[in-house]
């Protein structure tokens, strides 16, 4: 199973998406190992436009959702913590989709750098799948 990130998906479902995200996530979607998680699910609807709401709940339906648990919020809390003491500050929904992967041991497929710096700088068991841009 690989967690995808807001980052992937919205690019995936872009018209004009990168051929190497499309043919990565629909990959994925085909084999059934595509995911998500609370936080990325607020990322994709809170950013969706009307007329866009309809096709993302149909691609998210064939792929797996896994719960955000309350114990998700102590593991990204001290991830956090961790982090800003050594000065770094990451978009909250990145920390918290980590702990999902941390706990399950699935990897997240992302194409920014932000879970590069929490695994480096945070918790070296994080898996990051980087997608190269096309």
């Amino acid at each position: 199973m690989t967690l995808i990130d807001s980052s992937v998906w919205i690019d995936f479902l872009r018209p004009a998406g990168a051929g190497n995200t499309k043919e990565t996530v629909a990959t994925l979607l085909r084999e059934d190992r595509a995911a998500f998680s609370c936080p990325t699910y607020y990322e994709l609807i809170n950013g969706v436009k009307d007329h866009e709401e309809a096709d993302l709940e149909r691609t998210l339906l064939v792929a797996h959702r896994e719960p955000f648990r309350v114990h998700h919020w102590n593991q990204a809390a001290e991830l956090a913590r961790l982090l800003r003491k050594q000065r770094i500050n990451l978009p909250h929904l990145d920390i918290l989709l980590s702990a999902v992967a941390l706990e399950t041991g699935w990897p997240i497929l992302c194409a920014d750098r932000h879970f590069d710096t929490i695994r480096d700088k945070g918790d070296a068991r994080l898996q990051v799948i980087q997608l190269a841009p096309a």
